[in-house]
């Protein structure tokens, strides 16, 4: 017969605590990142800022959380189709949740200056459009650690953002 040690049962509790872990792995289902739009939230004298409005479907049963998410972004140079300018990119530290098998809204503050935006306005101009593209990810921290990424291209119009 076998006794228990303390060298055994810490042992048993690695392996339990592993065997728990990587269930969790094996029923986390990837949560769903959607840029909803975009809107102009101010307008200064050397740039502007913007509200982009990320919506998060969590098909998991379970709340999801992050302490940081992070974006870029970019927009299409007009004189060559596949090339993108850099317009801005950040990291947004602060809690966000999602509750089990429902959706969040995360809004993202975009600052810029009006110097950066000179092929984009140039664009605008002379086509009527031009466009963008917005990408970076949420770093799910509970229950497991997860990178989850998203990304848009759209078009931005005299009309407005599409």
């Amino acid at each position: 017969m076998l006794r228990p040690t303390a060298r055994t049962g810490l042992a048993a509790i690695g392996i339990a605590t592993m065997v728990l872990a990587s269930g969790c792995a094996a029923v986390f289902r990837q949560p769903d990142v959607r840029l909803e739009n975009i809107s102009l939230s101010g307008i200064g004298l050397r740039g502007a800022s913007l509200v982009a409005r990320l919506q998060i479907d969590n098909p998991n049963a379970y709340d999801l959380e992050s302490r940081s998410l992070i974006y870029k972004l970019e927009l299409q140079d007009p004189d060559s189709v596949g090339r993108w300018e850099p317009l801005v990119q950040d990291t947004i530290s602060r809690k966000l949740e999602v509750n089990g098998n429902s959706s969040g809204i995360v809004e993202i503050p975009i600052e810029f200056t009006y110097s950066a935006l000179g092929p984009a306005v140039r664009a605008l101009l002379d086509r009527g459009t031009f466009g963008y593209r917005v990408s970076g990810r949420i770093d799910v921290t509970r229950p497991i650690s997860r990178s989850v990424p998203y990304r848009k291209t759209g078009r931005v119009t005299l009309q407005g953002a599409k």
